[in-house]
């Protein structure tokens, strides 16, 4: 149907943004590769997933966890379930090279969103400061996201600053750690406001009222109440205007008058397939993105700028213990977030992400000094009531790049060739945000263990984007887009994921790159 849209990817941002074109009433045809878990862990979720949690195989969970892998460095590349499926064949079908994995695209069913953290927090203006966009712009779009999602927050501190935009959220009950560290933090929240700190229970798009407390979260959930776009997506197919097509890797796209021209490779027999839409929206991912992109406008050798939002591990140490975490039943996901602004530290604020107990923690220490602590099982005990981590995220103007242009191959194959580049602000900013929060240690209830502090490559939070920039002002031949995600003087074809984002803020990516999704949409439904 030539009068379709066509949305490339079942991602969060694919999947916001059909809701909205399906809100206004057009079709649509979502385009997807579309890998899903192997057959043979799915029906073991299944058993768990109707089972009581007491009456679970040990064996059985044992090879859903398999293929975690944390040591002092934090965890190594999340799996779904013990799969690498959310990753699979996508970095070999982009042709892609980029040094030590920092950035994977995914080729999955429901994209990235299988393996996030499930962390949620909007932007507010002061975050905004270099976007052709407002708080006001986004706001109803935050809450038409809100509506698809899961939202586990509490109206606390932070809710003045950033709304939860939504009237019922749901409450997640804090593990014993997080609890007491947010009862020490609240008797202290004068000091912590005049230092620059604030601090309120984490946002998470999670259900709650069904949770076990099973602990598995880091691995996936059996019960399939952590936010995964699929869940959107089986909403989207109830609607007869909705159509799902996967085993299709989308190469170009050409605008043809009035139409769009939607060049595929069907992925198990290599054969092309062509796509007529009225228009298409591109949310394949930032890597798969930038690979249709210039291939399409036959950008080889010029390189687009990839930005980051770069982030750190920081060991913390709860200044009393919390007995029994090992026993405890808890959701594992982000506890706590702390917002840092200090103008001394940086011109952005600082967003950490605060996790207490789970079993990754057991398996981090019992690499530290070459087993050492595995063989001493009291000590590591001790240190376990005590321990927490900080995932420590940075604005873009604080963080790496990623330089990304197509190279051609031979055969006439190109490839995608990205670049790393670090950032000499980034430690900087992280070893004075590790200072400081060591300055406070008796407001906090912590000690932030600055020697143990690792900064990861550019990339490897996966809040990275902006190579195609939203701008009032975009020139048809060079590599910004307007507000509706056009680059280079289209006019049928929009980005929709974070491809189009011109800084990314320290705090989570996900919920803005859905509702600014969801804002094009809505607005080109209206054209």
């Amino acid at each position: 149907m030539a009068q379709e849209y066509i949305v490339i990817g079942s991602g969060p941002t694919g999947t916001a943004a059909a809701s909205a074109l399906i809100g206004k009433g057009h079709p649509v045809r979502m385009v997807d590769v579309g890998l899903r878990l192997e057959d043979e862990r799915q029906r073991v979720v299944d058993q768990l997933a109707r089972s009581t949690h007491d009456r679970w195989a040990p064996a059985a969970v044992e090879f859903l966890r398999k293929g975690a892998n944390a040591d002092s460095k934090g965890l190594a590349l999340k799996q779904l379930f013990g799969s690498d499926f959310p990753y699979r064949d996508a970095s070999e079908a982009l042709r892609l090279t980029i040094p030590n994995d920092s950035l994977k695209p995914s080729f999955a069913l429901g994209g990235l969103s299988n393996v996030w953290g499930a962390a949620v927090m909007p932007y507010n203006d002061r975050d905004l400061r270099g976007w052709p966009l407002s708080e006001a712009d986004l706001a109803p779009h935050y809450r038409a996201v809100a509506a698809l999602i899961p939202m586990a927050a509490e109206r606390d501190d932070l809710a003045a600053e950033y709304p939860l935009y939504t009237e019922r959220p749901r409450p997640a009950r804090p593990s014993r750690q997080a609890a007491r560290i947010l009862e020490h933090l609240r008797g202290r929240r004068g000091r912590l406001a005049r230092a620059g700190i604030r601090f309120g229970h984490s946002r998470i798009a999670m259900q709650t009222d069904r949770c076990r407390q099973c602990g598995l979260c880091l691995a996936g959930c059996p019960d399939a109440l952590i936010y995964n776009s699929r869940q959107s997506l089986d909403r989207l197919r109830d609607h007869c205007g909705f159509s799902y097509e996967s085993g299709l890797v989308v190469r170009t796209v050409e605008e043809r008058g009035e139409h769009v021209l939607v060049r595929a490779e069907d992925t198990s027999t290599g054969a092309p397939r062509e796509l007529r839409g009225i228009r298409c929206l591109i949310a394949a991912g930032v890597l798969s993105t930038a690979r249709i992109v210039l291939e399409s406008l036959g950008w080889f050798d010029r390189p687009v700028s990839m930005i980051d939002s770069q982030y750190s591990i920081l060991p913390l140490l709860a200044l009393r213990g919390t007995p029994g975490v090992e026993q405890e039943e808890t959701h594992t996901l982000c506890q706590l977030y702390l917002e840092v602004g200090d103008p001394a530290l940086s011109d952005h604020g600082l967003h950490c992400q605060l996790y207490t107990y789970n079993d990754l923690f057991k398996m981090a220490l019992d690499k530290v000094g070459g087993g050492l602590l595995a063989r001493m099982p009291g000590a590591r005990a001790a240190l376990l009531r005590r321990l927490m981590v900080a995932a420590c995220f940075l604005h873009s103007d604080d963080s790496g790049r990623i330089e990304v242009r197509l190279e051609r191959g031979e055969g006439g194959a190109a490839r995608l060739v990205a670049e790393p580049t670090p950032s000499p602000r980034t430690a900087r900013v992280v070893r004075g945000l590790a200072r400081k929060l060591l300055r406070h240690t008796w407001d906090l209830g912590f000690v932030a263990a600055a020697p143990a502090l690792h900064i990861t490559a550019p990339g490897r939070s996966f809040h990275t984007g902006g190579a195609f920039p939203m701008s009032n002002r975009p020139g048809d031949a060079d590599a910004r887009s307007d507000v509706l995600g056009r680059p280079a003087g289209w006019r049928r074809i929009h980005l929709v994921d974070a491809s189009v984002f011109p800084t990314i803020p320290a705090n989570t990516i996900t919920y803005t790159a859905m509702a600014n999704a969801h804002r094009i949409a809505a607005a080109t439904a209206d054209l």
